[in-house]
């Protein structure tokens, strides 16, 4: 497996970390994951780490800073480069980190190094049908991230009103007929009663029925 990565001069060092990692765990966690098959996977994942997370020992001693990733995540070049792509790439690479299950994460690491689902298959001994599963699952998770929505399951209520204005409304009726309007819609909300149609200005000709989306 350790082959598959370009390590330099470091390789001798990477395995010995490696082994290091392992021998920190617990004998369970290790039959476990053999008894599961993903040890290898597992080991994938640690040495993806220490090769491209720049906060670890590994890194800083062997690895030299590269700008390939940027390139090929945000189609960069040296005359488009600006700080805004920058700070992209940096806030691709803290949601890979925190928003990411194990296995995810180093199903991402490996297909920035491998390209493709094929080589991370051959290399993790993994069927090619749950690599794809586990990648797609990561890129819909790092792209709910990046859009500045929130992980974990929440509840959109949205709620339609059809009003009948005349030509002749004056801008004071029009502000007095949208404030009417959000009250409500808070009323729905909140589960009140709302005022019939005849305790209104009759402005409002139909309130529709609320509408919920569940994000996932």
């Amino acid at each position: 497996m350790l082959s598959k990565f370009n390590a330099g001069a470091g390789h001798d060092d990477l395995k010995s970390e490696l082994f290091a990692v392992l021998c920190e765990k617990e004998e369970s966690f290790i039959l476990d994951l053999w008894s599961k098959n993903q040890l290898l996977f597992f080991c994938t994942g640690v040495v993806q780490r220490m090769i491209f997370q720049s906060g670890n020992r590994f890194h800083r001693r062997y690895r030299t800073q590269s700008y390939e990733f940027t390139e090929a995540i945000l189609n960069t070049t040296d005359e488009e480069y600006n700080a805004d792509k920058e700070k992209r790439l940096q806030d691709l690479e803290t949601a890979i980190d925190k928003d990411l299950h194990w296995v995810e994460n180093a199903m991402v690491k490996l297909h920035q190094d491998l390209g493709s689902m094929e080589k991370i298959s051959k290399v993790t001994k993994i069927s090619f049908n749950q690599v794809d599963r586990i990648y797609k699952k990561a890129k819909e998770k790092l792209k709910t991230s990046l859009s500045g929505k929130l992980m974990g399951n929440y509840i959109v209520v949205s709620n339609e009103f059809v009003l009948d204005i005349p030509q002749d409304v004056t801008p004071d009726n029009i502000n007095d007929i949208l404030d009417e309007t959000l009250e409500y819609m808070k009323m729905r909300l909140e589960g009140r009663m709302i005022p019939s149609k005849e305790k209104t200005n009759g402005y409002i000709k139909e309130i529709k029925p609320l509408k919920a989306k569940k994000i996932i």
